[in-house]
């Protein structure tokens, strides 16, 4: 006797229904995750906009998450979201006292957005009282007087504190950083070995050792400007030397005391502005100032430009305060500035240039390769045109056109140009070029079928 059948039977309908229930579990997406969990999720990646949403959130649903409302307060303002960061603030010096730690240090840090250097200073000493063995705002005081301030015996007081509670490879840098600002070359000798004895394998320490060990060279030559610049009487041009040699020796830091210096005393000098824009460039902090003037300091963050360049921006300086309108030397500083990759600088003295005389060849030219580099060359191509029309021998304008046709890949009308130049000077490049561009209009023509 057979054993009887126990398989359930399902109608077609079903089995179907239950083929696209199946399917539909699989691909429902998972439920989403408690805010707990997205907060970690964004922390992990650092996704500082998703952190302050996720904050603020929370704070929504409780109150008295004081966890959730401290890193509200510290994202929106690392955000620059300064209206935000105060309305929480607000809630947060209720929740926690007008006397917490962290209340007191984001209010110091709100009155130096707002230049009231005395009172953050105020604020921030407060907050230490509250946490002595917070480091960061160790730190945070030091760096101020140190270079802000330019008190570096204050700013030592608190380096100390920091070494002495923290003592990692970083923090031996600082302290040697505000030593060398102080010029206590036996602290910076002193924190030079210990990195180098103590923190041998550690990559901070290995970074910077090299650029101690050269300022430690340098102790003599930062000796004979300090001798020069005294008091401050001496000329703008050797303070800034010193602040370009600290910048040269790797501290920037240090550097940009002189170039704040020299900031107050010719605020509109344009060779000021570009030597602080050098000091400046690995500072990340000031681009934003330094993009005001229209330089772009990213050319100097780690390029430190020839001596000459500073030097010719110096000696152009009085003749064209005497005559802004001195073509020539418009030109030449406009050619210097360009060396350096600095185009929009260099837009400005030709467009002068080219007020008091529209038929200036070179300015014309010089135009056009500024706005080839910034990548304008729709506004480039007549520009190099008229210049051309004016002087169609010169090999300066023809190379810049050749340069601009080539790039935009108008081979064919470059080729006229290479003709040009080379009827009356040799150059390697231009028949290179030449030859290319044949090579390239070749290749555009499609084969005769």
């Amino acid at each position: 006797m057979k054993a009887p059948n126990t398989r359930l039977i399902f109608p077609r309908t079903a089995l179907a229904l239950l083929a696209a229930t199946s399917l539909a579990l699989e691909a429902a997406p998972p439920p989403k995750a408690g805010l707990p969990a997205q907060l970690a999720a964004a922390e992990a990646v650092d996704d500082q906009p998703a952190i302050a949403e996720i904050c603020r959130r929370l704070v929504e649903a409780d109150a008295g998450n004081l966890d959730a409302l401290r890193k509200l307060v510290r994202t929106s303002l690392g955000l620059g979201d300064i209206e935000s960061t105060r309305r929480s603030l607000g809630v947060l010096k209720e929740k926690a006292g007008a006397e917490d730690a962290d209340v007191l240090e984001t209010e110091g840090d709100l009155l130096l957005r707002e230049e009231k250097n005395d009172d953050a200073v105020a604020a921030w000493q407060t907050a230490l009282k509250a946490r002595e063995d917070n480091a960061a705002l160790l730190l945070k005081l030091g760096n101020h007087f140190l270079y802000t301030e330019n008190n570096p015996d204050n700013a030592a007081l608190y380096f100390e504190r920091l070494l002495a509670l923290r003592a990692n490879a970083g923090d031996h840098i600082i302290v040697a950083e505000a030593a060398a600002a102080q010029r206590d070359w036996n602290t910076v000798i002193e924190r030079t070995t210990t990195l180098k004895s103590e923190f041998a394998s550690d990559d901070t320490a290995k970074r910077k050792v090299p650029a101690l060990e050269r300022l430690i060279d340098a102790t003599m030559r930062i000796a004979k400007l300090d001798k020069q610049i005294g008091d401050g009487s001496a000329p703008v041009p050797v303070i800034l030397e010193r602040g370009l040699l600290f910048r040269e020796l790797g501290f920037p830091e240090i550097g940009l005391i002189d170039a704040r210096r020299a900031l107050k005393m010719a605020p509109d000098a344009l060779y000021v502005r570009v030597a602080y824009a050098i000091i400046a460039g690995p500072v990340w902090r000031e681009h934003e100032q330094v993009e005001k003037w229209n330089i772009n300091p990213h050319v100097f963050t780690s390029n430190f430009p020839p001596v000459t360049f500073l030097e010719s921006l110096v000696r152009l300086e009085a003749p064209l305060r005497a005559n802004p309108a001195d073509g020539a030397k418009l030109r030449e500083r406009a050619t210097l500035l360009l060396s350096q990759g600095q185009p929009k600088l260099a837009l400005a003295d030709l467009d002068t240039a080219l007020a008091a005389n529209a038929d200036d060849a070179q300015a014309l030219r010089l135009k056009a390769a500024a706005l080839r580099d910034v990548g304008k060359f729709g506004e480039a191509l007549p520009l190099i045109e008229r210049a051309l029309s004016l002087r169609p021998k010169d090999p300066d304008i023809l190379r810049t056109g050749i340069e601009i046709l080539t790039a935009q890949g108008e081979f064919e009308r470059a080729i006229p140009l290479c003709d040009a130049f080379l009827s009356s000077k040799n150059e390697t490049r231009i028949v290179e070029t030449r030859a290319l561009c044949y090579e390239r209009l070749q290749r555009s023509v499609p084969p005769v079928p």
